[in-house]
């Protein structure tokens, strides 16, 4: 059922955002498992060159649904149980950054920011031990 009024596009991104970081997530161990156990140094490459995408892709859509649930909190949309039971009209601008961090949900989210951070700073500096 739909109300007149409802934002329902942010959710909608935030799910698909979701589900494409999931999916990137998967193809990426399984590149670099693959280029991990490749038997040419060209098929290595071919491997980690995807899986280097697909990270990439993973922390891209890490970054918009952390983006969406910020929208979502910032401009108080209500009618999303995670903004309802985190966050109020009377909480300063201050806290609602930190209210993202308040839930299970949240916390998860703050996980896997972190590891796109490692991942990224790891694929940067670990030369040969990189797969």
């Amino acid at each position: 059922m739909e109300y007149i009024g409802e934002h329902l596009l942010p959710g909608k991104i935030g799910h698909f955002f979701a589900l494409l970081s999931f999916a990137a997530s998967f193809v990426a161990v399984i590149a670099y498992f693959k280029a991990t156990n490749a038997k040419t140094p060209e098929e290595e490459k071919g491997w980690q060159r995807m899986a280097r995408s697909a990270f990439a892709l993973d922390v891209l859509s890490v970054v918009a649904v952390y983006l969406t649930i910020i929208y979502i909190i910032a401009n108080r949309l209500f009618e999303y149980n995670f903004a309802w039971e985190h966050s109020s009209r009377s909480m300063p601008l201050q806290y609602l950054l930190s209210c993202i961090w308040e839930a299970q949900e949240g916390s998860f989210l703050l996980w896997t920011l972190w590891v796109c951070v490692l991942g990224t700073i790891l694929i940067r500096k670990a030369g040969k031990w990189e797969n």
